[in-house]
């Protein structure tokens, strides 16, 4: 029962630190974020886009011939086939992010104006 009390006190004093508190929220990230160091560091893609169509390296097997190529073996993602497919699909998504990012910040400066206008203080 000591024991108890004696640890439940070093808790609560931990906590009433703030420097602490905001230490341990960084380190549970970082050890949250860790566990998928394995699936974000792979030789894999996530998910992948080529002519508009998803797909999902990740779950799934393809071929090379559902890419295109000559081969019924699992796709190589790092051969030059497939990094010239995947090259056209990433210039195009940075072109199309680059022309939405004006409608981005035109759309949170109308919504940051309506929600400062009901929350604003009043004296």
């Amino acid at each position: 029962m000591k024991l108890i009390n004696r640890n439940l006190n070093i808790w609560n004093k931990f906590k009433s630190n703030k420097r602490n508190k905001f230490s341990l929220y960084i380190f549970s990230f970082i050890f949250i974020f860790s566990l998928f160091a394995e699936v974000i560091s792979n030789d894999k893609p996530i998910v992948m886009s080529i002519d508009s169509e998803l797909y999902y390296p990740i779950l799934f097997e393809y071929s090379d011939k559902s890419f295109g190529g000559d081969f019924d073996t699992e796709a190589n993602y790092k051969d030059d086939f497939m990094m010239n497919k995947l090259l056209i699909d990433i210039i195009v998504s940075i072109l199309i992010t680059l022309h939405l990012i004006p409608l981005h910040h035109l759309f949170i400066t109308i919504l940051g104006q309506m929600i400062g206008e009901e929350t604003c203080w009043q004296d």
